[in-house]
């Protein structure tokens, strides 16, 4: 991970309930494969705003929301995105910082 380019948007002050919304839903199997699905439910408490993560990304940059930087020092809450390649189908992938190294998302496995 830490070769790709990543970023982040941190889009609300409460980030203690979304890592630990986010934290309590790791293994679900109904976020397969749908980081972005994930991510806005945890964060925004519905989905569809974005089509993928590249997606989210880039309307995040447009809007002067996201900054490029060391994702492992985002705050607790921000959203992490990374780069678009075969890895992620070309959607990009994102996560929720969890505000010590670490993130939260959805995988292939849940």
């Amino acid at each position: 991970m830490a070769k790709k380019r990543g970023g982040a948007v941190n889009p609300l002050d409460d980030a203690v309930f979304i890592v630990t919304s986010a934290q309590n839903k790791v293994g679900s199997q109904n976020y397969n494969d749908l980081c972005e699905r994930f991510v806005e439910e945890q964060v925004y408490g519905k989905s569809g705003l974005h089509p993928s993560a590249i997606d989210a990304w880039e309307s995040y940059v447009k809007e002067g929301k996201a900054q490029q930087g060391d994702v492992l020092n985002a705050p607790a809450g921000s959203l992490i995105y990374w780069d678009a390649d075969d890895s992620n189908y070309y959607d990009g992938h994102t996560s929720i910082a969890d505000g010590k190294g670490g993130m939260i998302g959805a995988t292939s496995q849940g």
